[in-house]
């Protein structure tokens, strides 16, 4: 892996503990009121999806469930309060920041979730200033595993993709890094990789800190 001109952050499950969450509140309803196919399984099989493939995803798992859309907004408030009192950074992530800073390498973000709530998150974390660049989901026309939204980052910077870097913990994002030509490097948050996604990566990291040291061995 050579040094990259550009770094491009994804968001949810990469740089926020926003997708943990989401779980959680899914596991929790699910607990609370008996119903386990709004958990775990749901949640994972729905990440990513734009709001009508989700619909339809929450139909097929909840086919025998009557009151699956009641349960659906118990777990949009569930979700919605954990993300007010427990949303957190990544391991690994100011330290890589830091050290992208020191190397003078230029950051942006590129995420499916719309401006208002990107710009909320990371300005409550504080790192609404750490990015040279943001574009979000409504900002683009096509969602993630499109290219679009990648390509319009390397293209405000006028940089080749072989001189960018994705890091992505989605299937979706690391296809759409993978379409735009762009290097990629998958560290999973709440869905593990499959084949696809170890043919379509450049690595699979553990956190950003192995991301961090893995930039360090590029420098020579």
């Amino acid at each position: 892996m050579k040094k990259p001109e550009l770094v491009i952050f994804d968001v949810d499950g990469l740089m926020l503990n926003t997708e943990f969450l989401w779980m959680k509140a899914h596991e929790a309803i699910a607990a609370r009121y008996g119903v386990p196919e709004v958990g775990r399984e749901m949640f994972i099989a729905s990440v990513g999806l734009t709001a009508e493939d989700f619909n339809r995803v929450a139909d097929e798992c909840m086919a025998n469930v009557d009151n699956r859309y009641e349960l659906l907004e118990y777990v949009r408030i569930e979700g919605t309060q954990l993300l007010e009192e427990q949303l957190d950074v990544m391991p690994g992530l100011l330290n890589l920041l830091a050290y992208l800073d020191r190397m003078q390498i230029a950051k942006a973000v590129a995420t499916t979730t719309f401006r208002e709530k990107t710009y909320e998150r990371l300005d409550r974390m504080g790192l609404l200033d750490r990015f040279d660049y943001i574009l979000c989901g409504d900002e683009v026309h096509k969602r993630k595993p499109d290219p679009e939204i990648y390509c319009k980052v390397i293209s405000h910077f006028n940089v080749k993709p072989e001189n960018a870097l994705v890091l992505e913990d989605s299937v979706y994002g690391v296809e759409s890094a993978c379409r735009a030509g762009i290097p990629c490097i998958m560290i999973p948050s709440v869905v593990p990789p499959a084949d696809k996604q170890r043919k379509e990566a450049s690595a699979i990291a553990e956190s950003l800190h192995d991301v961090r040291k893995m930039l360090i061995k590029s420098e020579g």
